[in-house]
């Protein structure tokens, strides 16, 4: 049973329930802020298409990207399970270990270099507590794709959701390897719950 998808980047639709309000905030580069992401290190930021250098959002025309002047940014979003428990998700599945995780995501970077900066998406399971319990990382991607100026693809992680988790994390990393500006870019971000 697919539990509702949830869309990080993207227009609601399409029969997908967007996650809005946790963490204050929404999910989608294309309304063109930060709300809802709380910033870890960094300074990560909204861009637009037409920004210097310019650059192509896989979908729409903002994107996210590691923010001028860091060497390292990293941003994270917080879903609670027990708000999930209405579309169908079961806490008794998810500490049987019975419920995955997918998430698709685009990750882009400049072209400059090499070597290029490059974009890594985390998943952190914590408890309770939040306490972590464990993460899953996509590690550093380099794109191959080249899309004006930028390079982008589309990558997917799957994993499964650890006993005991009650709140699941969504981290933007963005690696700056060259010049001034961090170019790791990270678009139209969907993440669903399969149990």
């Amino acid at each position: 049973m697919l539990i509702d998808p949830y869309r990080f980047g993207a227009a609601p639709g399409g029969g997908e329930i967007p996650v809005e309000g946790y963490g204050g905030g929404q999910w989608n580069a294309e309304l063109g802020n930060m709300t809802g992401w709380t910033t870890t290190v960094g300074s990560p930021r909204v861009r637009p298409t037409d920004a210097d250098p310019p650059g192509h959002a896989p979908q729409g025309s903002r994107f996210y990207d590691g923010g001028a002047a860091s060497a390292t940014s990293s941003c994270y979003q917080r879903i609670p399970l027990a708000g999930l428990v209405a579309s169908g998700l079961s806490l008794a599945a998810v500490d049987a270990g019975t419920v995955d995780i997918k998430a698709v995501w685009w990750g882009g970077q400049y072209i400059q270099g090499p070597p290029a900066d490059q974009p890594q998406l985390q998943i952190v399971f914590r408890d309770t507590d939040t306490n972590e319990i464990s993460r899953h990382a996509s590690g550093f991607k380099s794109p191959t794709t080249v899309v004006f100026g930028f390079r982008w693809d589309e990558y997917t992680e799957l994993t499964d959701i650890p006993a005991n988790t009650r709140y699941i994390d969504i981290v933007m990393d963005f690696d700056r390897n060259f010049g001034t500006e961090n170019n790791a870019c990270f678009d139209d971000i969907r993440v669903s719950l399969i149990q």
